[in-house]
């Protein structure tokens, strides 16, 4: 009888180390990947456009973060609320295979002129753990200034930029004019000038402040845009790009 318990005993053990080892060797993940870490917004005459700012094509608010290191990273939720909500709303999933190179960014279209809006940022892996939320980005779009001139084919080499005030300019304070040529690169970018006269054209001749690449233009295609800065801190507006040629 002693030697049978001891037996049984000995089973009732082997079984109860057996299910503490399974529950130790589990392989279930519980760790969340780190808060997404926003890219610092750039200044308004700086050719490394990133962080948050507006684009040129529509009016879209474009904000930017690094991609993590993790090797079980699944994607990002982006969450967001206007001047005057108390709380986030979910307005994007951005999974990982969507995303190429070592940044990531979101454009967000559903956006109105002249309300700011706040973003955060969490990361979620494969096991559906998410992380704590990156520090908030803040934007608000102001109302597109319009390009004019030069566009199509010109001779002038040091050619005039103007352009129109657009809808709502009231609450642009400074303008900036940018040109690139057709690979993109900044040819010239303009220092800040001060916003005037909103019911006529501005007329700016380039380089007028010394700050192009070169004194004149060569023959060759290029692309120039004006951004409206806000008297607000991270507010403003970048217009459409106009394309011309110098024959």
């Amino acid at each position: 009888m002693a030697r049978t318990f001891t037996r049984f005993g000995m089973l009732i053990a082997s079984l109860a180390l057996l299910g503490t080892g399974c529950e130790r060797g589990s392989n279930k993940d519980t760790v969340a990947p780190d808060p997404p870490v926003v890219l610092p917004a750039s200044e308004c005459t700086s050719a490394d456009e990133q962080g948050i700012d507006a684009v040129p094509d529509r009016d879209r608010i474009r904000l930017e973060w690094w991609v993590g290191s993790e090797e079980d990273l699944a994607g990002y939720e982006i969450y967001r609320h206007r001047e005057g909500e108390a709380v986030d709303s979910l307005v994007a999933v951005l999974l990982i295979e969507e995303i190429s190179g070592e940044v990531a960014f979101y454009e967000d279209e559903d956006v109105a002129l002249q309300m700011r809006y706040f973003y955060t940022i969490k990361a979620f892996d494969e096991a559906n753990n998410a992380s704590t939320v990156s520090d908030t980005l803040t934007y608000m779009l102001l109302s597109k200034l319009m390009p004019d001139q030069p566009r199509g084919d010109i001779t002038d080499r040091i050619p005039e930029f103007v352009f129109q005030w657009g809808d709502d300019p009231l609450p642009i304070v400074s303008y900036v004019i940018k040109v690139t040529d057709v690979m993109g690169t900044y040819l010239w970018i303009s220092d800040l000038f001060i916003a005037q006269e909103y019911d006529t054209p501005v007329h700016i001749v380039y380089n007028v402040d010394g700050r192009a690449n070169s004194d004149s233009l060569e023959s060759a295609v290029y692309f120039w845009r004006v951004d409206g800065v806000g008297a607000e801190e991270y507010s403003g507006s970048e217009s459409y790009w106009m394309r011309f040629k110098v024959q």
